[in-house]
């Protein structure tokens, strides 16, 4: 997604909105949205967060360089400010990643899987209520195997829309797992 087609949703870091990217210089993780984090504003960050190596250009804000926060974490539960009673919603469009026969592929999804539920523990343990929120198969079949597809965005966001509605109109939550429910 381009910044402007984020800017034109008009989010903004409310207290509750992190975004996760790597600085690409030294490694380290930042956290936007949260206190004591470099000043950038929701476009950005989501640029930032989103320049997976090696496929896209580093994105810059303020003097750093930045890359995807997946470089870190699959999910970066870790760093939900939570305690007893918070309620915390992770999107993790990986979780039910399809691997087909690629061997390589199979080993990163499996690894993924073990750090959200890992993550999610974690939070779990501090108080919290973790839903995770994976594609459904409706939605793991519009994404395919290559998730940098861009000609894929317009059926991977009907079938998404399609499964958030689904869940919120089940009493259930259909179309939502939790980390105990990643294959």
């Amino acid at each position: 997604m381009t910044c402007a087609r984020v800017a034109a949703l008009g989010p903004r870091f409310d207290g509750r909105l992190r975004v996760v990217a790597v600085a690409a210089g030294t490694g380290h993780r930042v956290v936007f949205g949260a206190p004591g984090a470099p000043q950038a504003d929701v476009p950005d960050a989501v640029a930032a967060s989103s320049a997976v190596p090696g496929l896209s250009a580093r994105r810059g804000s303020g003097d750093r360089d930045y890359v995807d926060g997946g470089v870190w974490s699959p999910a970066n539960l870790d760093i939900a400010p939570v305690g007893p009673g918070t309620r915390v919603l992770c999107l993790v469009p990986t979780a039910a990643l399809l691997a087909g026969n690629r061997i390589a592929v199979r080993v990163l999804a499996r690894s993924w899987q073990a750090a959200i539920t890992v993550e999610a523990a974690g939070a779990r343990r501090r108080g919290a209520r973790v839903t995770i929120i994976g594609p459904d198969a409706g939605s793991n079949a519009a994404m395919g195997a290559d998730l940098m597809d861009a000609s894929r965005r317009e059926p991977v966001a009907r079938a998404g829309f399609a499964q958030g509605m689904a869940a919120a109109a089940s009493p259930a939550g259909a179309g939502l797992c939790q980390d105990a429910d990643l294959p």
